[in-house]
């Protein structure tokens, strides 16, 4: 991660970090679909890193902000990755927090398939900031 100055971004009391390169790390949740053969789906709190990676940008997840333990990693592209800012219902029908909701949209490299991710920001600073992160990579849909 790059050492270059934090961009000010509002409240100083926030847990979200974002630097002048696009650099993010913070909490938020992620909207989890179970695998199990009761399937339950739920929201997992999670401590996000996301930082350009050459080419690409990797957005990591960790279960704690010490981030040593890696619980997994999203790679994604400029050219194959949307982000809406403020999804609906019918984006994902668990889009219901307002202002707080990331939807993600992206080709699995591996099989080529449409993914999305679901993450819900801790408050609608938060929300900002992690908007603000996210625009430096990719182009922001507003709603949807």
């Amino acid at each position: 991660m790059s050492d270059v100055a934090n961009q000010d971004l509002g409240a100083s009391n926030s847990s979200i970090t974002v630097w002048t390169d696009g650099t993010c790390k913070g909490w938020m949740s992620k909207f989890s679909m179970g695998k199990s053969f009761f399937g339950a789906s739920n929201w997992k709190r999670r401590y996000f890193v996301l930082a350009a990676l050459g080419e690409s940008v990797g957005l990591g997840y960790y279960e704690d902000m010490r981030a040593e333990k890696l619980v997994g990693t999203v790679r994604l592209h400029s050219d194959t990755t949307r982000v809406i800012a403020n999804p609906s219902t019918l984006v994902h029908k668990q889009a219901t927090a307002a202002g707080q909701d990331i939807c993600i949209i992206f080709i699995n490299p591996e099989d080529k398939k449409e993914m999305m991710l679901l993450l819900r920001t801790e408050s609608r600073d938060d929300h900002d900031r992690w908007i603000a992160a996210l625009t430096f990579h990719f182009k922001i849909i507003e709603a949807a």
